[in-house]
C-alpha cells in the first residue's frame, strides 16, 4: 500500500464512486469501523507493550534474589 492518508484515501474511493455514478455508503461506514478497531487495536497494543516491559526486569532475576526482595 502507498503512503496515502487516510482522508486522500476517502477522496480516492468518493471519486471513484462519483466516475462510476453511484455511491455505496455502507462501504464508507464499514471503512471507518475498520479505522476505529485498527486505531483501538494500537492503543491495545502499546498499553500491552508498556506492561510486558515493566514486567520484564522482574522475571530476569534469580529466584533467590525475587525471594529476598519479597522479605
Amino acid at each position: 500500500m502507498n503512503n496515502d492518508s487516510a482522508a486522500q484515501l476517502r477522496e480516492k474511493i468518493a471519486k471513484l464512486f462519483s466516475d462510476a455514478g453511484y455511491t455505496l455508503t455502507e462501504l464508507i461506514d464499514y471503512i471507518e469501523q475498520l479505522e476505529q478497531k485498527v486505531a483501538a487495536l494500537e492503543e491495545e497494543q502499546k498499553k500491552l507493550k508498556a506492561a510486558a516491559r515493566r514486567q520484564q526486569p522482574l522475571s530476569n532475576m534469580n529466584t533467590r534474589l525475587k525471594d529476598a526482595l519479597r522479605e
